[in-house]
């Protein structure tokens, strides 16, 4: 992927494919690759490239307090 694809891909929010910049996606399960990202692979069912988006933690929020 080029620069120029990923930064497309990042500024559309991972909605559109960054080769074809079609819609159309097929996602794995996510994989926990160490404490500070996980990793998903995602496939444009368009034109069929793969690639891997990769999440890292960036905020918490409690939803309840077990005191």
């Amino acid at each position: 992927m080029t620069k120029e694809q990923m930064d497309f891909y990042l500024s559309t929010k991972g909605q559109l494919c960054p080769y074809c910049k079609k819609a159309v996606f097929a996602t794995d399960s996510v994989n926990p690759q160490n404490y500070d990202e996980i990793w998903q692979e995602v496939e444009c069912r368009q034109c069929n490239n793969i690639w891997i988006d990769v999440y890292k933690l960036a905020k918490t929020q409690e939803i309840k307090n077990a005191k």
